[in-house]
């Protein structure tokens, strides 16, 4: 069964001091699981005792890594391990990773070479821990024929790295999200949901992304791992008009709605 999660990053001006209560209120909601930002746990007994008394899984530590640049690399190396070592501590098997791109987002054939050499070694990493790491792809892994998603997955190795398929910045990016889900369903383990309007993301069910056909398409292929709402307010990206809560709640009522009823 497909299990509904939030990234916590819709509550990030209030993650760093009232934590609890941001948990409180998702588990409220109905959310099964959690997703966050691993700089955001400062006491991880305490994260895991909440999570546990509120009945929450914690779907996925994230991280953000620069990839395509030795140099960076080295620093995001040395970070990873800290990251890999906070999921073993919490029994967390995802470590949803975000590549950092150049300003451009401009990857030549070495800067892919570098990135994917750089996934293979911070997957490894997670596995000594007991985690896999899982690629979170924004828009410019999509764009120009998505040749560097499709570096990924052709030079990443299956058994420690995965994919955390953000469906709604492929579509930003031009791709269909049916599509996309047929394309690389053989390295999906973990996916993020979004509505777009035009040019900007907005609330689950206001905007035209068919979620309806995707919830279909999953069911047929069987898919039983998370599917994570993911809305950013705080961000140019976003045209919603609710509050991060308001908005968050909506998106589980709107998926639930769709999983289990529709």
């Amino acid at each position: 069964m497909i299990k509904i999660g939030c990234q916590t990053v819709a509550f990030v001006p209030q993650l760093t001091d009232f934590l609890d209560e941001v948990l409180e209120k998702i588990a409220a909601m109905g959310y099964a699981g959690v997703e966050i930002g691993a700089r955001f746990i400062k006491t991880p007994a305490r994260f895991s005792k909440i999570t546990s008394e509120l009945g929450l899984e914690i779907a996925g530590l994230h991280y953000g890594a620069n990839l395509w640049d030795e140099a960076g690399f080295e620093q995001s190396r040395a970070d990873f391990e800290q990251v890999a070592r906070l999921a073993e501590r919490l029994s967390c098997p995802r470590i949803v990773l975000s590549g950092v791109g150049p300003q451009d987002r401009s990857l030549d054939r070495e800067d892919l070479g570098v990135q994917v050499d750089g996934l293979n070694q911070l997957g490894e990493i997670a596995k000594k821990h007991g985690a896999k790491v899982y690629y979170h792809n924004h828009a410019w892994e999509f764009q120009d024929d998505e040749r560097v998603i499709q570096s990924i997955v052709r030079g990443t190795a299956r058994e420690v790295v995965g994919l955390a398929l953000d469906l709604g910045w492929a579509e930003y990016a031009g791709s269909d999200p049916i599509k996309t889900i047929e394309r690389y369903r053989d390295r999906i383990g973990h996916l993020h949901i979004r509505d777009l309007r035009g040019s900007t993301f907005v609330e689950l069910g206001n905007g035209s992304t068919d979620v309806h056909t995707i919830i279909q398409q999953l069911q047929k292929m069987n898919y039983s791992d998370w599917l994570v709402v993911e809305m950013e307010p705080h961000a140019l990206s976003y045209g919603g008009k609710l509050s991060p809560a308001e908005s968050i709640a909506m998106g589980y009522g709107f998926l639930k709605a769709l999983l289990y009823h529709g």
